[in-house]
């Protein structure tokens, strides 16, 4: 068995080399390491020295709400991250590997293992498994720690070699003026809800939405008003919609909400307590949104899904904004 993993942890490396895009590479190690360490659950953190917080950017097992409320701050314990991010207890471990904070040291324990990732003198974040299914036992083994530890060094090393550092500050996954989720996390998200109404028949809508001569506004009363403008809104489509919906900034004045679980009916009434909120906003003059509506079915995929959201919200558009078409 040993022999077996670090023929497969030999196959990671090489896969390694060949992926010069970051977003790939961290798509690859996660599934991997999973693989390998039989692994229900795993994630990939890195530190976001803007934000002061370790950011989850790659993660198998782990449900996308988990993702949303963790945060996650540098120097939080160990445990509190098993607890709120893996729902895992850790079982004590006395051995000298052992720590409780996320400080570059190592921790390993019999349910959970954490390898911090370090480059240089400093750490750029950490590898965390747990729930261990493995055929013949529960527990994670030594050789299970050596092997992440392995992995983790070899993620290192493809990161410097790629030149792709520069490019861990471009991974958050957060809007920076608004504080919601970009344009790249919507899609990430919207990958894995289609998965999953594929697999469970369950329902699934978006919401395009788009302001209503932003740019009459943004000429009007100037760019500060603008931004100011677009964060209310993020603030209001936040409030408007429940936990396991995702708003996200499409990009410029454009917005996107994720409904899992919502038929298009449902989509439509949720569109239309939005539209209702945004009309009450306290800004420099009213304001109205117009908002395509969608729902996805067995066959879609994400861009078929969006495009038709996207066609909806030039309808309402056309037909004098401030409402829903879909």
């Amino acid at each position: 068995e040993e022999r077996h993993k670090l023929e497969q942890v030999l196959g990671i490396e090489a896969g390694l080399h060949s992926i010069h895009d970051l977003n790939k590479l961290i798509d690859f190690v996660v599934e991997k390491t999973s693989e390998v360490l039989e692994a229900e659950k795993c994630s990939l953190l890195f530190i976001d020295h803007d934000l002061g917080k370790l950011c989850v950017k790659g993660h198998r097992g782990i449900e996308e709400s988990v993702v949303k409320e963790s945060v996650l701050k540098m120097g939080d314990g160990i445990e509190h991250l098993a607890e709120t991010f893996h729902q895992t207890k850790i079982l004590p471990d006395t051995s000298s590997k052992q720590s409780s904070k996320i400080d570059g040291s190592l921790y390993q324990g019999e349910t959970f293992l954490s390898v911090p990732i370090e480059l240089r003198d400093h750490t750029l974040g950490m590898m965390n498994v747990s729930h261990k299914s493995g055929k013949d036992s529960k527990i994670f083994t030594d050789l299970d720690f050596k092997i992440l530890v392995m992995i983790v060094r070899q993620v290192r090393i493809a990161i410097e070699n790629a030149k792709l550092y520069r490019e861990l500050k471009h991974l958050t996954v957060t809007d920076p003026l608004t504080g919601i989720y970009n344009h790249r996390y919507f899609a990430q998200t919207l990958d894995h809800e289609i998965i999953r109404i594929k697999r469970y028949k369950r329902d699934l809508s978006i919401l395009m939405i788009d302001i209503d001569q932003f740019k009459l506004y943004n000429d009007t009363f100037g760019h500060v008003e603008g931004d100011s403008l677009i964060k209310n809104i993020a603030g209001t489509l936040t409030h408007s919609v429940r936990k396991a919906d995702v708003v996200c900034r499409y990009g410029g004045d454009e917005f996107a909400v994720i409904l899992p679980e919502t038929n298009l009916a449902q989509a439509k009434i949720i569109a239309g307590k939005i539209i209702q909120k945004i009309s009450e906003l306290s800004v420099e003059r009213p304001v109205s949104i117009s908002i395509g509506a969608a729902q996805a079915s067995p066959q879609t995929n994400r861009y078929d899904l969006v495009r038709k959201a996207d066609s909806h919200l030039y309808e309402a558009k056309r037909n004098g904004k401030s409402q829903i078409s879909g």
